[in-house]
């Protein structure tokens, strides 16, 4: 799996100061080099530009495409598109830590970086907390009918059996006043 990440590896030492331009097509494969991935299928098209500087480089990813992901409405799997823009920033120092989430300090020794797992982690990050099917051109949800028809039907039944306390009937009057 490894290997296939290969090609994500930049040898900055041999590049001259300035920018450098990079581009990356990935799929299924790369997000299969990653245990426990979040996102396990998409097609992405990543464009980067390497500012390469005596003791820094800047990393800036375009990345345009769809991962597939599962509607946290209805269950169904959909395609999701991802359009986002990131900066990472890479400083030449003494020796290898993570100053900061965007911010990465490696030895003076080392003279390649992987993009691989920056990358993977702008696509996790473009990807909001709750995903649900789209609306359609009127507006509508296009989710799975059926299942939020039954879905609607469990909800009914269960509101329908929830009887109210007549206690809160006395507590209504009260504030009402």
């Amino acid at each position: 799996m490894v290997d296939n990440l290969k090609a994500f590896d930049i040898e900055f030492s041999a590049l001259s100061i300035g920018k450098h331009q990079y581009s990356f097509e990935i799929d299924d494969t790369f997000f299969g080099c990653f245990e426990n991935a979040v996102i396990t299928n998409g097609k992405l098209a990543v464009k980067m530009e390497l500012l390469r500087q005596t003791t820094m480089l800047q990393f800036n990813f375009d990345i345009d495409g769809h991962i597939t992901t599962t509607c946290d409405r209805c269950t169904d799997d959909f395609e999701w598109q991802i359009h986002t823009k990131e900066t990472l920033l890479v400083k030449i120092g003494d020796h290898l830590e993570e100053e900061d989430v965007d911010v990465y300090v490696i030895p003076q020794s080392q003279t390649h970086w992987n993009v691989a797992q920056p990358i993977y982690e702008c696509v996790c990050m473009a990807k909001p907390l709750r995903t649900v099917h789209p609306d359609d051109a009127k507006g509508k949800s296009t989710c799975n009918a059926a299942f939020i028809a039954q879905l609607e039907k469990i909800v009914t039944k269960q509101t329908k059996k929830t009887e109210v306390d007549p206690r809160w009937d006395v507590l209504k009057k009260i504030n009402n006043n």
